[in-house]
């Protein structure tokens, strides 16, 4: 698409990904200036001096825009707008926003919208493949859209976490953000950068009774922020495994021996007892 000098716009090439805008045409004739135009793999957004915005090309990926069209007539004008793989983000002057395109890429913001009311001035947006995130100027954050690998309670539980975010980045999977301490998180796919490591540090822990006997199959749960996660001591009760982040991190065992496979003595199995009870006699 190429946007001209009297404001209208013309378009070529593959006629399902935005080449025919035949259907737009009158919208985009300059009467009413497009003052720039937004891209996807598959659509086209056109933000004109109103603050109104047309669409085209492939309706499910961006293209068709009509069922947040009363959003998009310039009522509430759009300042700018933001597109990602498969979808568009309008953001209002009111800082409202608006999403449309394929629902699980960020099409769909019903699990953010109520949070996105126009109380908070939104000072950035970050956009992946995938998703998007947009910071507030009080340091706040909501993210939404597909995270891959990731869980998203844990991205809720992020977002309630931390309110002082002075930026906010993404790469095509991910987001990285830093707070005003120079404290860092990430989410999204975690091969991508969606789990933050700062040199990462190496947890080891060796589990045995006073005597020595080491207790295999003893059950370590790792817990950093709202993340918990289990491993399990190996044949001579050793296991290490890698923290990531800046968060503090609460260690625990299960100390129920009854599951072991590895026979131990009686006087093992009252050094364990005071362990379990934290006895030193």
């Amino acid at each position: 698409a190429a946007l001209l000098e009297n404001g209208s716009v013309v378009t070529w090439g593959n006629f399902t990904s935005g080449a025919d805008s035949g259907s737009v045409a009158l919208q985009l004739n300059g009467v009413t200036k497009v003052t720039e135009i937004f891209s996807n793999d598959y659509a086209f957004a056109a933000l004109r001096s109103d603050g109104s915005v047309v669409t085209w090309g492939s309706p499910s990926l961006g293209g068709d825009s009509s069922q947040v069209a009363s959003n998009l007539n310039g009522t509430t004008a759009v300042t700018q707008i933001y597109a990602n793989s498969t979808s568009f983000l309008a953001v209002h002057e009111d800082s409202t926003i608006t999403s449309w395109g394929l629902a699980s890429h960020g099409g769909d913001n019903s699990s953010i919208i109520s949070q996105v009311d126009g109380s908070r001035t939104i000072s950035s947006v970050a956009v992946s493949e995938t998703a998007y995130t947009i910071l507030f100027e009080d340091g706040s954050f909501v993210s939404w859209g597909d995270f891959a690998d990731d869980d998203e309670s844990r991205v809720g539980q992020l977002m309630s976490d931390n309110s002082e975010i002075s930026s906010i980045e993404a790469n095509n999977s991910a987001f990285f953000a830093l707070d005003a301490n120079g404290n860092t998180i990430a989410w999204g796919d975690t091969e991508e950068g969606g789990t933050y490591s700062s040199g990462g540090l190496t947890l080891t822990a060796s589990v045995r009774t006073p005597s020595g006997v080491g207790l295999p199959e003893t059950t370590i749960t790792v817990t950093q922020g709202a993340v918990s996660s289990s491993y399990e001591s190996g044949s001579s009760g050793e296991l290490a495994t890698t923290i990531n982040g800046n968060s503090s991190v609460t260690v625990s065992a299960n100390l129920d021996y009854l599951s072991s496979t590895k026979a131990i003595t009686s006087q093992d199995a009252l050094d364990a007892l005071k362990i379990a009870v934290g006895l030193d006699t």
